[in-house]
Order: C-alpha cells, then structure tokens, then sequence
C-alpha cells in the first residue's frame, strides 16, 4: 500500500512540514487498516468504518504535531471554530454529497472557505475516488482562489495499490 509514500511525503514537504506529517501518520494508519483487510475495502460499510477512526487518530496526531492544536476533520470530528489545518475525508463515491469528494469540495467551498479564510492556512483531503474532468469544471477555480490568499489545498486519492497526489498547491 505504501506505493508512491515516500515521494508524495516529499512533494507535500515542500509546501508545508505540517501538512506532510499529518499525511504521513494518517497514510501510514489507512496503509494498515487496507491491508488487515486483505486487498482492501469491500463495501461501503468498511469505508464508513474507516472514516469513523479518523477524527480519533486526527486527535491524537494533532497532539504530537501541533502541541495540542486541533485540526478540523470534515465530515465530522472538529466542526465547531475553525482550526490552521483541517483534514477531510471523502471515502464515498465521486458524486456523493455525502461521503464523496463532490460533498465535500461543495462543503469546502460553499462554507469552510468562507468561515475559516483568517485562521485555517491548509487542507489535505484524502479521497477514494476522483474525476479530474468534473474537478476542472466544478471546483479548480474556486480551490486556486482560496490558494491565491496563500493557503495549501492537497488532495491525495488512496487506493488499495496506492497514493497518488491529484492536486498540490
């Protein structure tokens, strides 16, 4: 699973240290729930079990890395005052409004862009699904307005050969 790991902690690096130890401790975490799995998640009962340990282990990551600081993980997790570096995750399928990337690019852009544009200075967004063409027409633009106020979006797709990083800025 750990595919790729070592570069995309690297490319992140050269954004933001934070944002690459965060990844680096929740990619390690997934790498592992994947693979106790045997061959990766099945259904989308196991994905929603997943999801369900990311606040706890966002929670204690953020303790180490961030000296008690907290992150905001969306959906889910931190949702009250806004946080330097929030954390989402779309294991759903692309178009779902709920678990999937649409939802919470829609939920970033139409909320957390706004509300949390004067503290939150990054975002990583780990995802089970992408489509680069609906990104484009959906979402690049308003992702390079909020980067254009010196933030860090990074979305990293996690498969069960891998990580990949589709968008980095």
């Amino acid at each position: 699973m750990l595919k790729f790991y070592d570069e995309i902690c690297s490319r992140i690096m050269k954004k933001d240290d934070i944002l690459a130890q965060i990844f680096n401790e929740l990619a390690a975490a997934l790498s592992e729930e994947i693979n106790s799995d045997h061959g990766g998640f099945d259904n989308q009962h196991q994905i929603d079990q997943s999801a369900k340990n990311l606040p706890k282990l966002a929670n204690e990551i953020s303790n180490r890395i961030l000296n008690g600081d907290k992150i905001n993980i969306y959906p889910g997790g931190f949702p009250g005052k806004c946080h330097s570096v929030c954390v989402c995750k779309a294991f759903g399928k692309w178009n779902s409004y709920k678990y999937g990337f649409k939802g919470t690019a829609k939920y970033l852009v139409e909320e957390y862009f706004v509300n949390c544009l004067k503290i939150n200075q990054s975002i990583l967004i780990l995802t089970f699904a992408w489509d680069e063409l609906d990104f484009i027409e959906k979402f690049k633009d308003k992702f390079e307005n909020y980067i254009k106020q010196g933030k860090i979006i990074c979305v990293v797709l996690v498969t069960i050969n891998g990580f990949s990083i589709q968008y980095l800025r």
